[in-house]
């Protein structure tokens, strides 16, 4: 699985893998193989999109986990699945919150700053999708700090990144531009790399995303709806339907706040249709809410407000 681009070579080794952990979870004998494979086979469900099995798999892993294999490497991998696919797929409940402090715990514990940074990233990201802007610029600065003491050039970009991240949410907005714009000028860097930083071809179409909205915010509305436009059908041809949501979204309330109705709705459907495609529950809500306020936008203000409560709700 990790070595290979084979799409049909990847899903022939996937059907082996499940195979093996079922067998591995049949039997009390086994289950210490199950827990070992379900913390490798994890990570590559959740980069394949498959994320509702991923956190079915870690969360049986995890209640099948013996005492010997608490705080250890096994454990942390597992727990740190299990909160990004719990985020991505049920939102952002405390039971993600909690699986990714623990495996932040272990990581620390076991001294590994690369882990160290993966879990704080996913953290920082729970916090931002719970609007805690000041928690998320605090996390985003503990990495920073971590990310500075393994002098690794991949890592400090992504401290950059979520520092960015951060100074857009609170509104400092040529903070945030000059760390895009810097980013953007890096080339990608390993794929072993991006599995811990993420800091791959997916996160530049992040960030061009966002600096769209910051150009938008910034005044320049033109050059904010060519460069969402360019990356949305850039991203359309690549099947990682995470960033691609993530464009969707940057893009649906720039457009609405431009008041580009018609490109606002293209988008906002798509972004619906996406995310219950790929059972991606949050952000599905995040897709209601934008056709609520267009049909506000729109006059209909009754069938607005329903649907920005049942976005709210989710």
């Amino acid at each position: 699985l990790v070595s290979t681009n084979d799409s049909n070579l990847r899903s022939e080794l996937l059907g082996n893998a499940r195979v093996a952990l079922e067998w591995s979870f049949s039997s009390r004998d086994d289950v210490g193989i199950g827990t070992s494979l379900a913390a490798v086979a994890a990570p590559f469900l959740s980069e394949l999109s498959l994320l509702t099995e991923c956190h079915r798999l870690t969360g049986r892993a995890l209640a099948a986990l013996g005492d010997a294999d608490r705080g250890t490497r096994r454990e942390m991998e597992l727990q740190a699945s299990l909160g990004s696919s719990l985020m991505l797929t049920e939102g952002y409940r405390d039971e993600a919150r909690f699986a990714l402090t623990r495996a932040l715990e272990i990581a620390e514990a076991l001294g590994d700053p690369y882990f160290q940074m993966r879990l704080l990233r996913g953290l920082h990201n729970f916090h931002v999708g719970i609007g805690d802007f000041g928690k998320a610029i605090v996390l985003a600065q503990r990495n920073e700090a971590v990310a500075n003491k393994t002098a690794d050039p991949s890592a400090i970009a992504m401290a950059n990144w979520m520092l960015g991240l951060s100074n857009y949410f609170v509104g400092n907005q040529l903070a945030a531009e000059a760390n895009c714009e810097a980013l953007l000028a890096r080339p990608s860097v390993p794929r072993t790399s991006s599995r811990y930083f993420g800091f791959d071809s997916h996160t530049q179409m992040r960030i061009r995303c966002a600096l769209a909205a910051i150009r938008w915010f910034r005044g320049f509305p033109d050059q904010a709806a060519r460069m969402a436009r360019d990356t949305i059908e850039e991203q359309a041809t690549v099947e990682h339907p995470a960033t691609f949501t993530t464009c969707l979204i940057f893009s649906g309330f720039m457009f609405v706040r431009i008041g580009n109705v018609a490109v606002a709705q293209d988008l906002i459907e798509l972004l619906i249709a996406h995310t219950q495609k790929h059972s991606l529950g949050p952000h599905h809500g995040v897709g209601l809410g934008l056709k609520g306020a267009l049909a506000i936008h729109y006059g209909e203000a009754e069938a607005g407000v329903r649907l920005l409560r049942n976005a709210i709700d989710s």
